[in-house]
């Protein structure tokens, strides 16, 4: 089945992060930051303390377990999807008062204009899936976490 050209395609993670141990939003932040600095060339002290002021100026938990996260970063050429499944669930300042089991952080260019919002849309959306969560919490590894996602992904583009 071909997709129209306008059509979205389906979220890929460029960089999952299967087990992450923290005992509080700053280590967990500063955790993420340490592998997502890997990637894109930045230290990871400054991407942690970038995550850090904009937890403080735009909380990322949603509810049900689970953050939602956007950092924007001058010179990066390609935006970096993450998603992170803590090993135990960490606090965080959500609305429902659940700790934070997974977190999605979308890395993008500081010029991508808006086109963030549609993926901070597919993120919500799919991070919202009940079921996908629970599969999550039981995948063994990195690679079956990325199964699950690829397949709810999928399910949610063509509903």
């Amino acid at each position: 089945m071909n997709r129209p050209a306008n059509a979205e395609a389906p979220l890929h993670f460029h960089l999952v992060i299967p087990s992450v141990i923290a005992a509080n939003q700053k280590q967990a932040l500063r955790a993420v930051a340490v592998e997502v600095a890997k990637l894109i060339g930045i230290k990871d002290r400054i991407l942690a303390e970038r995550l850090l002021e904009s937890e403080k100026e735009s909380p990322s938990a949603m509810g049900d377990g689970v953050a939602l996260s956007h950092l924007r970063i001058s010179g990066l050429t390609q935006p970096l999807n993450v998603f992170v499944r803590f090993k135990t669930p960490v606090p965080y300042a959500a609305a429902d008062k659940k700790d934070v089991e997974f977190m999605c952080l979308l890395v993008t260019p500081e010029r991508d204009g808006a086109a963030y919002l549609r993926m901070m849309a597919r993120a919500s959306r799919l991070l919202r899936n009940k079921q996908m969560r629970v599969d999550l919490k039981g995948a063994r590894d990195e690679h079956s976490i990325r199964a699950i996602l690829e397949q709810s992904s999928m399910e949610l583009m063509a509903a």
